[in-house]
């Protein structure tokens, strides 16, 4: 899966950092040496599921992307399935569009990779 971030980096310059989470945990990881990945998925997965939340009272179905953006630039999340969440942190001049795009392909091999990690379970 790491390889999987590191080719959305290549073809999204702008994305910073990618993490890939499941339950809360983090199962790959492109951030920074020093930043505690444990505690962002777990901020990752609270956001993703406050969305999800905040749609259903909307009587909405839950979201498959979610776009926040700060003062730095932006945090991309993107259901892969189930409760598996890619997320992408970028630069503020960042093409949304064209990253979320690369986030569904990305998003796709990492079902693919999930499902022969269970298999061979």
């Amino acid at each position: 899966m790491r390889r999987v971030l590191g080719e959305l980096q290549s073809l999204s310059p702008d994305v910073k950092a990618g993490v890939v989470i499941s339950g809360g945990e983090t199962l790959a990881s492109t951030l920074p040496e020093g930043v505690d990945s444990e505690r962002v998925s777990a901020m990752i997965s609270a956001l993703f599921n406050l969305a999800g939340r905040t749609a259903r009272e909307q009587g909405r179905d839950a979201p498959r992307n979610v776009k926040v953006r700060n003062e730095l630039g932006y945090v991309l999340l993107s259901r892969v399935d189930g409760e598996t969440v890619l997320a992408a942190i970028t630069g503020t001049e960042a093409r949304i569009g064209l990253i979320f795009y690369d986030m569904r392909n990305a998003g796709r091999e990492i079902s693919r990779i999930l499902k022969e990690e269970e298999g061979e379970a």
